[in-house]
């Protein structure tokens, strides 16, 4: 099944019910993040006899990830993201596709429900990207982000290319809210491939600071191997082993006039030194 890469959240999607799970582990527990997904397609169209394998999906989705570091004075020790978003990819034209998206995202301080706040740490999301197929291995696609974190509707740009042959795969995808990713990976067999990976995403929670509504960035720098097992028919086993070349913390005020520019006054940016990073994960593919 064809897979389609999903800058909104950073996830693939394809046609295909799915659920995964996977934990992060950075140095020795310095940071642990915890994170579900859950996408499920509500009807798709497949179009016969098209060369570039193109299909029409409507497709709702979920995603929670709860994060956990070291207390100290200065930053939060713990951070949840949770998201909702309904999405839709239709062809357009003899080889262009389109998607749109439209969802909310939660971002707290805290590990807890009662922490959610109307008007503090609730944004809507949006998306549309134009997809152009080059043949039934390279699509390369370009949009924009339509996200509320100033508290009123800005646009960011986004962009990714992917590659899918025989053995071959390769994808790159990257926005200014969430960083940048990307692998180069070879399937060796039907149960087995192995990628190189390299991740700057960028974590989020929005809080109050300083007597300001403040933003909370969690940047990092990792380079790693990720094998994948396939095991039965519907299970999917990834891991990385890896290292954060750096992470970042850094607080910023969510004001237009300083937000690009400088750091939330009375805080400063944090720097980590390199850490041992590890992931593993289940995934359940139907």
């Amino acid at each position: 099944m064809k897979k389609y890469l999903l800058l909104f959240t950073f996830y693939f999607f394809s046609a295909s019910a799915q659920v995964s799970f996977k934990t992060d582990i950075l140095g020795k527990g310095e940071l642990v993040r915890e994170e579900l997904s859950l996408q499920v397609p509500i009807r798709l169209d497949s179009l016969a006899k098209d060369p570039y394998k193109r299909i029409s999906v409507w497709v709702v989705g979920g995603n929670m990830v709860f994060q956990q570091m070291h207390p100290t004075e200065l930053l939060p020790y713990q951070t949840m993201n949770l998201s909702a978003n309904v999405l839709h990819l239709r062809p357009l034209g003899t080889r262009w596709s389109l998607l749109t998206a439209i969802g909310i995202g939660i971002y707290t301080t805290e590990n807890r429900l009662s922490s959610i706040a109307i008007g503090e740490n609730v944004v809507a999301n949006g998306a549309l990207l134009f997809i152009w197929h080059q043949n039934q291995h390279l699509q390369i696609g370009a949009g924009t982000l339509v996200n509320t974190l100033l508290s009123y509707p800005m646009i960011f740009p986004t962009a990714f290319v992917e590659y899918q042959g025989e053995r071959w795969t390769g994808w790159a995808k990257g926005n200014f809210l969430e960083g940048g990713k990307g692998a180069i990976g070879y399937h060796f067999n039907d149960v087995f491939s192995l990628h190189l990976l390299a991740d700057a995403s960028i974590y989020a929670a929005f809080l109050r600071k300083e007597g300001k509504k403040a933003v909370f960035f969690t940047q990092h720098s990792i380079i790693g191997l990720q094998p994948d097992f396939k095991v039965g028919k519907y299970l999917y086993i990834p891991l990385v082993v890896g290292i954060d070349l750096m992470r970042m913390s850094i607080y910023k005020e969510r004001k237009f006039n300083t937000f690009f520019t400088q750091t939330l006054e009375g805080t400063s940016k944090q720097s980590y030194s390199p850490a041992f990073y590890f992931s593993v994960g289940i995934k359940l593919v139907n």
